[in-house]
């Protein structure tokens, strides 16, 4: 028995030190969950991939297929006499957003302001982040550079289109590499 003992204590000694003096000393960083600006060049089979995140904004805004997500069709439709949500014995009332939409006395805490209000914003943010990189050519383009722009900045204008059907006066920004505290002015319907 005191021979196992041994010999067990032996394997023990001997695998902890063949860890330890196998064991790297000189690592190199390697990122398998983001990708690395520095090394990463992009193909034209991967342009689609980074304009599209321009467009996600667009499915929230059209609600994903979930009719319950504060989008631009319910907000219109609730907002006039196109879609009406009944009180219900069991519900429905959520703390009157509803009513407060159809009688339009929207606040700056009402769902439906807020969501349309933020993921508009959001959609023309990536939108000029990704011109701004196409740009800058830090998102190489080869062929059809002046078309794949165009499209980005409808796709703005689309965005800008709910913010001043909805709000009104809002501020227009162009361009993503604004100065450190920079403020846009306000914008009006007209201009």
């Amino acid at each position: 028995m005191e021979t196992i003992n041994k010999l067990c204590k032996y394997l023990v000694f001997t695998t902890l030190l063949l860890f330890i003096s196998g064991a790297c000393t000189k690592l190199e960083d390697q990122n398998f969950s983001e990708l690395v600006s520095s090394k990463f060049v992009p193909k034209s089979q991967d342009i689609p991939s980074l304009i599209g995140p321009a467009y996600v904004s667009w499915q929230w805004l059209n609600e994903m297929g979930m009719e319950w997500w504060p989008g631009l069709r319910y907000t219109q439709e609730i907002s006039s006499d196109e879609l009406m949500i009944p009180r219900r014995p069991n519900g429905w009332v959520d703390g009157g957003v509803y009513r407060e939409v159809f009688m339009h006395n929207w606040t700056t805490d009402c769902l439906y302001a807020t969501g349309n209000w933020v993921n508009s914003y959001k959609g023309i943010t990536n939108t000029n982040r990704i011109i701004y990189q196409i740009e800058s050519n830090q998102i190489p383009v080869e062929e059809g550079k002046e078309n794949l722009l165009a499209e980005l900045r409808v796709l703005r204008a689309s965005y800008y289109n709910v913010l001043i059907d909805l709000f009104g006066n809002v501020p227009i920004v162009t361009q993503f590499d604004v100065p450190e505290g920079y403020l846009p002015e306000q914008s009006n319907r007209k201009g």
